[in-house]
């Protein structure tokens, strides 16, 4: 029995691609978090009359935790990955040279 490779799986990886389309989902994740907050503070103020000086709001130095994953053949692959991450600068770190992906703080890179 001969067994054909599909012809992705020989082409090119994309890794800007992969790095945007991470990027992409971690700010929309972060907007949709922002406006969450929003509501709850907004509403939970509605309730207290506006007399009150307690929030029930995030402090900034909380996170929202979330994973994605990403799938690759090999670990040659993973590790090209790993490096293009750690190199991506944010569009919204622009004035920071620290890339996005480097700040442990963010983010935590697995390469399983």
């Amino acid at each position: 029995t001969k067994f054909e490779i599909s012809p992705r799986a020989t082409a090119k990886i994309d890794y800007d691609f992969i790095v945007e389309l991470i990027v992409s989902i971690v700010e929309r994740q972060r907007k949709e978090d922002e406006e969450k907050q929003r509501q709850q503070s907004h509403t939970s103020s509605r309730r207290k009359g506006g007399g009150g000086s307690t929030s029930n709001t995030k402090n900034n130095n909380d996170k929202m935790d979330g994973a994605i994953l990403v799938f690759l053949p090999g670990k040659g692959e993973i590790s090209a990955l790993t490096r293009t991450l750690f190199r991506h600068q944010s569009s919204n770190n622009s004035n920071n040279s620290t890339p996005f992906f480097s700040d442990k703080r963010q983010c935590s890179i697995l390469p399983l």
